[in-house]
């Protein structure tokens, strides 16, 4: 936790000189990540640490999505239409995302 706080500080302090888009990017991915990737390595192992960001760059195509979807409809719809949106397109995003792997891995010889 100390180090995810460490960097969580590292880029406050460094949003000036890389703007809003950087510093929130920067601070939402190495900051979660890390933290997540030290408990479960403290509580699973290292093969799960593997397992766990696999999963999590899966999941960061909803989250793209999301954001675009949002930002898009920000100031066109209201609040709540736009968050429902934007909701709706990550769930799309999620779905096609598991279909894809298991088309893949039907497609995988055995």
């Amino acid at each position: 936790m100390a180090a995810g706080a460490l960097i969580t500080i590292a880029i406050t302090g460094l949003a000036p000189l890389l703007g809003s888009e950087w510093s929130g990017l920067l601070a939402l991915f190495p900051v979660i990540g890390s933290v997540l990737a030290i408990f479960t390595h403290s509580q699973y192992g290292p093969a799960q640490v593997s397992n766990m960001y696999r999963g999590m760059i899966r999941g960061l195509y909803s989250l793209v999505g999301y954001l675009f979807t949002y930002a898009s409809l920000l100031g066109v719809t209201k609040l709540w239409l736009g968050c429902l949106l934007s909701a709706l397109v990550a769930i799309a995003i999620q779905i096609g995302m598991q279909w894809q792997l298991r088309w893949l891995a039907l497609r995988k010889p055995h």
